[in-house]
This record gives C-alpha cells, structure tokens and sequence, in this order.
C-alpha cells in the first residue's frame, strides 16, 4: 500500500438496505492492531442477518471472515507481525463501534486475539487443489476463523474454561449437530484430536 493511498474499495450498506461496492478510506489501525491487504473474504450467516435484520447502520462496511497480507503493523506488535506476514482473521463488520471496518475491502483491521498467522506460504484455489486436510489457500483460510473461534468459544463455556481434562467417559459421545456446516467440520476434528472425543454428528433433522 502506497503512503500516498488513504483510500480503498470496500462493500457499504446504504440507507435502503442494500450493499454496494463503494470509494472510502481506509481504517486507522492503533498500536494493537494490524492493518491487511485482504485477498479473500468468506460469507458467514451474521453478514446477510445484519442487513435483513437491521443490525448493521447506514454506511458501514460488511464482512466478518477474511484472510491477506498484513501491510501495517501496531508498534506493540512489531515482535509479532511484520509487513508481508500471511493471515486470517475474524472481525465484526457492518458494526455500530466500527462501521469503517470490514472484511468485505480492500484494506482492513485486525485483532491479534482472533488472527492466526501461516507459516507455510499461502496460494490460491484452482483446479488442481485437492482435499480440505491442510489450509494451504487463501479461500480456505477465510473460511476457518470465526468458525474456529467460535468453537473454542463454545467449548471453553461447555468445560468450563477447562481445556485439561477428557471429561467425557469411554461410553459417552460428542454430537456435533450440522456436521457439515464449517462450525461443524472444526467442531469434529477439535473434538476428537484435543479431546479423543467419541463423535456422532448429523448433517439435518432426516
């Protein structure tokens, strides 16, 4: 990103409900945070609820899920990141707090609590990618974040924040109920890798 270039493209509600595709500046980051260029961006049930719903305001960018290239860096976090650094995050778009930030742009901010950083370099999705085993592609890296944080959120209140212990017996199982939704999928391999979790899930009622 240029020192020059304080503006960029990002997905903006306007006051009829609609998203469009408009010219705003980019978000400031403070010393805690990270600044990306975002190469993909993953749809979540939460960014079409906040526009049918109402939840989002007027003017604020959309998107929640995304994965890029970090391009700026909080001076508290300069041991951590480092311009170039490969990342996915999860964030809140079309926010009340933050209704400049989103993942559906150009440029966005991140939270290091929620942002896993790649050490193998990360390409793109085409026709020879194979199997869903490894997050070696930015889409798949989109995709994961808030599925993941939110599993370790559910999990953390279930064993009440007690990540040590089996706590299930022999005999008993975990069901994941949507084993086919991306919550689900980490759900079932965090279950039975962390935990040696029995698993049962189902993919709907039938």
């Amino acid at each position: 990103m240029s020192a020059s270039n304080s503006i960029h493209k990002a997905v903006i509600l306007d006051d009829k409900r609609k998203l469009n595709v408009e010219v705003a500046n980019i978000p400031t980051f403070n010393k805690d945070q990270i600044l990306i260029r975002v190469v993909a961006a993953a749809l979540n049930p939460t960014d079409w609820k906040h526009v049918l719903l109402g939840w989002g305001p007027t003017n604020a960018v959309a998107g929640s899920d995304c994965s890029g290239v970090v391009v700026g860096v909080g001076e508290n976090l300069k041991n951590v990141y480092k311009p170039g650094d490969q990342v996915s995050s999860t964030l809140h778009g079309l926010s009340r707090d933050t209704p400049e930030n989103g993942a559906f742009a150009e440029y966005c901010v991140l939270d290091p609590e929620f942002t896993i950083k790649y050490n193998k370099p990360l390409s793109f999705l085409n026709e020879n990618t194979v199997g869903v085993d490894v997050i070696d592609t930015y889409e798949g890296a989109a995709s994961v974040t808030l599925s993941l944080v939110t599993v370790g959120q559910s999990l953390y209140h279930y064993l009440g924040g007690r990540f040590d212990k089996k706590t299930l017996k022999d005999d008993e199982y975990y069901l994941v109920w949507g084993g086919a939704t991306s919550f689900g999928q980490i759900a079932i391999q965090f279950a039975k890798h962390a935990f040696k979790w029995n698993v049962i899930a189902v993919a709907s009622k039938k």
